[in-house]
């Protein structure tokens, strides 16, 4: 019986260090939301695998734990996608206090309701490859509800003109960021 079985703690690390190109590999796959965090999941799915791994069975184990690995770390990073589209970040500008939080969405289970969800998402994901700042994210945000930019102005005590930077700037940045994709 392999000691990582038993819960060997060195012979774990080495199992680790043995598959290092395959949870490289995986949590790459998963770099855009979060290469640490799919990482671990595949270092755990990994050890997870070789303890419940059954040569009687006759499978080949380096086949069994790649697919276990790749399974596992796609079902953990599907949860953290369901949970981040129904979330929403909202800042709040106090004049005591100014504090930033995610707030879940409530749950719809429409189709154009979903649909929104997976555009939500997308544009999510476009904010934060462009890296906009949180005012930028405020205005892109503020004009898909469809607020104007002088609604979006008075809610955050700011001017008209400054509205329409945060617009200008966040606009401009992800026609940049679309076109280093394209390319």
């Amino acid at each position: 019986m392999h000691t990582w079985k038993q819960g060997d703690e060195a012979s774990a690390t080495r199992l680790i260090e043995q598959f290092q190109p395959l949870l490289r590999n995986v949590a790459a796959k998963y770099h855009s939301l979060s290469y640490e965090d799919a990482y671990q999941e595949a270092c755990l799915a990994l050890l997870e695998a070789a303890k419940r791994f059954d040569e009687t069975q006759g499978t080949p184990i380096l086949w069994y734990l790649q697919r276990m690995v790749h399974a596992s770390v796609h079902t953990a990073m599907r949860r953290i996608w369901t949970h981040q589209r129904r979330m929403v970040y909202v800042q709040n500008r106090d004049e005591d206090t100014e504090t930033d939080s995610w707030e879940e969405l409530p749950d719809e289970s429409s189709a154009v309701a979903t649909a929104q969800w997976e555009d939500a998402f997308v544009l999510q994901h476009w904010m934060k490859r462009a890296k906009l700042s949180p005012n930028e994210t405020l205005a892109v945000s503020a004009r898909l509800k469809g607020w104007s930019l002088s609604d979006l102005a008075a809610k955050h005590g700011v001017s008209s003109e400054t509205a329409k930077t945060w617009n200008k700037r966040a606009v401009r940045k992800l026609r940049q960021q679309w076109e280093r994709e394209r390319d």
